[in-house]
């Protein structure tokens, strides 16, 4: 017998015995037959109202079938009836168990409120007669919570919940049958029979090991898994899901007492048996919780003893005179006076028993008075806990926390202002015009609008105006305005005409084109003649050899960096952000680096920012079609570095500079020099003329200097002359090292770093194979640039793409053949992990055993990044400290941590030089095999780090997203007639509506909402904030400080806002126990919950600003790693 399916029994329970002996002579209507195939088809996706009708219309069936099923097997049912597998098919059972006991729910809990009583009730009465039987450690520490968070509701619903089992363990011996029909007994631990009643579980890791464990140790003794309940948390008193098993399938809730219920049902709707390990448990929830009874229950000498205590058993509620908590015993009631109002011996106690006004000096005066005159009281018990006022939460939505209003005053955040709607000083004709260009810029910034259905949007909307509807309007208003003087009703007059033909000077194409022109909002893309090329065309119907252009399409640099300077605050913002860097010691941008402060001492007292050209191919068509390669294009893209970091990674920020068709560069094409010439030129003007722009009325002249190119090795070597093929002998372009030597370089090099000197040497030569060099950088004439001094790395080809690659698939296949775990077990911790909500997005997808065959995982770069960042968390606890290869994965680790760095002293790049000689040492020890090119190219990151700042920074990741928005209106083209020419005249579009509606960077600070105007507040706070492009949220950690021993870390509790529009976090402190080495992450834990640790920081005084989330290991659950 399978071990993970659900067997269904006959004849537990005499109701619906009763009920499948009338059903067995039923007859099948064809409105049922027709109900039954809706919803096994249009119900699966149909309103839920109308699947409860249908349900409840095919009841008799579905009990024939629970009934008379031969296999009984609960997942012929699931099979039979899919709809149950839903995320609402537990409504399902509740109704079916509805129909079949109508008198639980229309009669004995009416209202969810009404069981909430009775469970309260019935546990508190459990655990005042059974307390003093438990004897397990686990059970007594259950215990020992349940005193101390009895005030909390929701955690004292789970403890009860796990109590349950200790309080009325199954002491039975259970017969089974294996494969050979030979019978044998099996008497289950206390903790099987607790696992099998209800598991609580750290992680979503941990929860998926439990059922594969559970399914196995099922399957070895012949026996199924009934319904069970699962409750996932760090802690009991942090339980965030609560999951129902049945047949396979979860059904996750919020409230615990919920699952409780369907997790009951269904053993009665299915007809199931009760798992024979919690028998007990289950069945005295049966009889005094439900008040079922059936002639088939079998009660335990332990059952009818409590359940005669149950019944005789004259309950007691004592309230505590300070916080009204009501309490089943006098002993618990002391007990909390003692922990949570810190009553001694000696304080004055108050009787609120029944209307008892009392005052007692001393806890034993008091104590006597309980007991002598309150010894006998009936509860009058209501519950109104708001987390469970619905008696149902869908297991599929996602609760928001709500925005609570703290102080009602004023708040002056210009960000959030609307634009004004009307401006008097103007016509009425211009304003109208305006709105209608805005409506027509924004519709052009979308990839799939393209020009022709501009034309026809524009066609249908005038035609909306004018087709009289205006007029309509105009006859009705126009008579009761003649007490107007007649001036002011000929003003009217003529606003309703202008609102007749809104697009009036821009109904075509042309017009619109001439009117942005006209204004300075567009900027045509200038054609380049790179040469002339034979090509055969078919004139006058006769094929002919004719010379035709071969073209590139240039960006108006200038013009586009004045209109983007321009915008509100841009200038500002670069301006501070470089005066900032100047004093700045640390390595926060590429304006800490060596490269850009030689640059600036060539411009003395000019403003000067630093500019990013980056060069790579992006495929048009179809990558795997038959014209893959036809419509590569060659994209050039430039940046401005002096932009503070956050506003670097915004798409908008990266503007086209060149595009070209790629099959036109090459040695039997056109050559660099042919190539880029025209961009070059542009480069050598910005640096020497500028741009002059007016900001604030006042004339300020930029000047541009080209800092560095970006791109992927192949791209750069190839655009700035290098060779193409990385086997070649001298294929690096940052040093002069032979193919063999790199291959087991772990250093850099100092005396073969490519200089200028050197390099001409070279160039003098002229032989690629020993020197690497193809042709003279035609780079190297714009001044302040030379290709050996403003070199640069690639960090996502070079490590997401590349080094970790090949680290993680020798990683993974050594920990797989030393039988650490298996493939199956590590894709299943990658699912289960929990990666957070900010990670959520990239998490990796499992791992194919052919990757692991050729030695290199192919991810995304994102999800490669996230992947290492977990991946000691996600198998870190199935991997022996002090396995060799592990010391592999932490050098990578850190070489990831430091690349990736906000903010590093200059002192780390020598550390980043020792980690990657040991990880290029480790690589060769365990690989068996050479250095790849990209090993190499790490060994140069130390001295780049110090020259060109952040390593992230100039990284291609960003870059190559711009490539999507280039696709998406390729693919939205029809035809590819001068592509480069369409593509470009799409992008400037794109920017026409930024300029028009004058949209500098974005806000620092985005709220999950935005407030009604009409609304003005002092402070209040937010579900969700995203400042500076790093999202928060409550439950996140922060690092809070940083000191010798390590990082202290809070956990969100609340986020503030308020006029500043620099956020507030309230924290709840973790005590930090140290820095895991073999994790690579911090463990904490929580301090007592007597003790109070909230902190509050603004989010701009924070030593870090990138958050975390708790994690918790299975093996390590009395921590929290992160």
């Amino acid at each position: 017998m399978d071990g993970d399916d659900v067997l269904i029994t006959s004849g537990i329970f005499s109701a619906c015995h009763r009920w499948a002996q009338r059903s067995a002579n039923c007859v099948v209507a064809n409105e049922v037959l027709d109900a039954k195939q809706w919803l096994k088809t249009d119900g699966l996706a149909g309103d839920f109202n109308l699947v409860k009708e249908k349900w409840l219309i095919t009841y008799d069936l579905r009990k024939k079938e629970v009934f008379e099923s031969e296999n009984r097997l609960l997942s012929i049912i699931f099979q039979s009836w899919p709809i149950l597998q839903g995320p609402k098919g537990y409504e399902l059972i509740l109704e079916d168990f509805k129909t079949a006991f109508p008198h639980i729910s229309d009669v004995l809990y009416k209202e969810w409120n009404d069981f909430l009583n009775a469970w309260e009730i019935l546990s508190a009465q459990i655990v005042d007669i059974r307390r003093s039987s438990v004897k397990d450690k686990f059970g007594k520490t259950l215990l020992a919570k349940l005193d101390v968070f009895y005030q909390k509701k929701r955690t004292s619903y789970i403890l009860k919940i796990l109590l349950i089992p200790y309080l009325i363990p199954t002491k039975t011996q259970i017969k089974i049958s294996n494969s050979t029909g030979q019978s044998k007994y099996w008497k289950p631990s206390l903790l099987e029979s607790v696992s099998a009643f209800a598991t609580h579980v750290t992680n979503n890791i941990e929860f998926q090991e439990n059922l594969i464990k559970r399914q196995e140790r099922y399957s070895t003794y012949g026996s199924s898994i009934q319904p069970f309940i699962t409750l996932v948390g760090v802690d009991t008193d942090s339980i965030d899901s609560c999951y129902v098993r049945v047949n396979q399938k979860y059904w996750r809730f919020e409230c615990p007492l919920k699952a409780l219920e369907v997790c009951f049902k269904s053993y009665f709707v299915f007809h199931c048996t009760y798992p024979k390990e919690c028998y007990d448990s289950w069945l005295i929830i049966q009889h005094h919780l439900f008040k079922l009874n059936t002639e088939y229950d079998k009660s335990p000498s332990i059952i009818t003893a409590l359940s005669a205590k149950l019944q005789s058993f004259e309950f007691k509620m004592y309230i505590c005179f300070i916080c009204s908590s009501l309490f089943s015993s006098i002993n618990q009631l002391m007990l909390h006076l003692k922990i949570y109002h810190h009553l001694g011996a000696q304080s004055i106690y108050k009787c609120k028993q029944q209307d008892c006004n009392r005052d007692f000096q001393g806890s034993e005066h008091f104590r006597q008075h309980l007991n002598r005159v309150h010894s006998n009281i009936i509860p009058e018990f209501t519950i109104n806990e708001l987390a469970f006022d619905s008696p149902i939460h869908d297991s599929d939505k996602v609760v928001p926390i709500s925005e609570e209003i703290v102080n009602l005053n004023e708040i002056n955040n210009s960000n959030f202002d609307n634009a004004e709607i009307g401006d008097n000083s103007r016509p009425f004709e211009e304003i109208v015009r305006d709105y209608a260009l805005k409506f027509i810029t924004n519709l052009l910034t979308k990839p799939n609008v393209t020009e022709s259905l501009m034309q026809d949007i524009v066609v249908g909307a005038t035609e909306l105006f004018s087709s009289g509807i205006l007029s309509i309007l105009k006859a009705e208003v126009i008579p009761h305005l003649y007490k107007c003087d007649n001036h002011q009703l000929d003003k009217i007059k003529k606003m309703f005409n202008v609102l007749e033909n809104p697009f009036s000077k821009l109904n075509t194409e042309y017009q619109r084109l001439q009117f942005l022109e006209t204004n300075h909002l567009f900027f045509k893309p200038k054609k380049v003649v790179i040469g002339f090329v034979g090509e055969k065309k078919v004139i006058s119907g006769i094929e002919r050899q004719v010379i035709v252009q071969t073209q590139a399409h240039s960006f108006c640099m200038k013009e586009n960096l004045k209109q983007f300077f321009e915008l509100p605050g841009v200038f500002d913002a670069a301006y501070q952000f470089i005066l900032s860097s100047i004093n700045n010691s640390n390595l926060t941008s590429f304006l800490n680096g060596s490269t850009w402060k030689n640059i600036k001492k060539n411009f003395q007292d000019k403003i000067v920012f630093p500019i990013f050209i980056y060069y790579d191919d992006a495929e048009m068509g179809n990558p795997l079609g038959f014209h893959s390669g036809i419509h590569k294009m060659g994209c050039i893209y430039y940046t401005v570095p002096a932009l503070p970091p956050e506003y670097l990674s915004s798409l908008e920020n990266i503007f086209p500079a060149f595009i070209f068709h790629s099959s036109d560069r090459g040695v039997n094409k056109f050559d660099n020099t042919k190539m880029f010439s025209s961009l070059i030129r542009d480069l050598i003007d910005l640096q020497e003329n500028g741009i002059s722009i007016i900001v604030n009325s006042t004339n300020i002249t930029i000047y541009f200097a080209l800092g560095l190119i970006l791109g992927d090795n192949l791209g750069l070597n190839s655009m700035l002359g290098f060779v193409e093929s990385f086997s070649a002998n001298y294929y690096c372009r940052l040093c002069r090292s032979h193919k063999k030597k790199l291959q087991l370089m772990l250093t850099e090099s100092k005396e073969s770093i490519r200089d200028i000197d050197n390099y001409n040497l070279d160039i003098l030569k002229a032989n690629v194979s020993e020197t690497g060099i193809v042709e003279n950088s035609v780079f190297n004439s714009i001044p302040n640039y030379h290709v050996t001094v403003n070199s640069v790395c690639d960090f996502m080809h070079d490590v997401s793409e590349g080094v970790a690659r090949y680290d993680m698939a020798t990683i993974i296949s050594y920990l797989i053949n030393n039988k650490y775990f298996s493939l199956e077990e590590l894709n299943l911790r990658i699912i289960s992990f929990e990666y957070g909500v900010i990670d959520q997005k990239n998490s990796p997808p499992p791992i194919s055993l052919n990757h692991l065959k050729n030695g290199c995982i192919i991810m995304s770069a994102s999800e490669m990044l996230c992947f290492v960042r977990y991946f000691g968390l996600i198998v870190g606890e199935l991997v022996p400290l002090k396995t060799k290869i592990w010391k592999l994965y932490i050098h990578l680790r850190k070489i990831i941590d430091l690349c990736c760095a906000r903010v590093l002293q200059p002192e780390y790049a020598y550390l980043l030089d020792a980690l990657v000689s040991e990880h290029n040492r480790l690589y060769l020890h365990f690989s068996n095999s050479t250095l790849k090119p990209k090993f190499h190219i790490l060994t140069h990151y130390g001295r780049l780090l110090l020259k060109n700042g952040q390593i992230s920074l100039t990284s291609s990741l960003r870059f190559e997203s711009k490539h999507k928005v280039l696709k998406a209106y390729a693919n939205a083209i029809p035809n590819r007639i001068n592509l480069g020419h369409t593509l470009l005249h799409k992008l400037q579009l794109q920017m026409v509506h930024r300029f028009l509606t004058k949209k500098g960077l974005e806000p620092d600070l985005k709220l999950n909402f935005i407030l009604p105007s009409d609304l003005s507040l002092k402070t209040f706070s937010a579900s969700w904030i995203k400042f500076k492009g790093v999202t928060y949220k409550p439950g996140m950690l922060v690092i809070v400080e940083i000191n010798l021993n390590g990082c202290i870390f809070g956990k969100i509790i609340n986020i503030f806002i308020n006029g500043s529009t620099v956020p507030y976090l309230v924290c709840e402190l973790f005590f930090t126990i140290g820095f895991d080495d073999h994790f690579h992450a911090y463990e904490l834990k929580k301090y007592d919950e007597t003790e109070t640790n909230l902190i509050g920081y603004y989010i701009n005084d924070l030593p870090e600003s990138s958050p975390t989330v708790i994690r918790v290991l299975g093996a390590y659950n009395t921590s929290i790693c992160i």
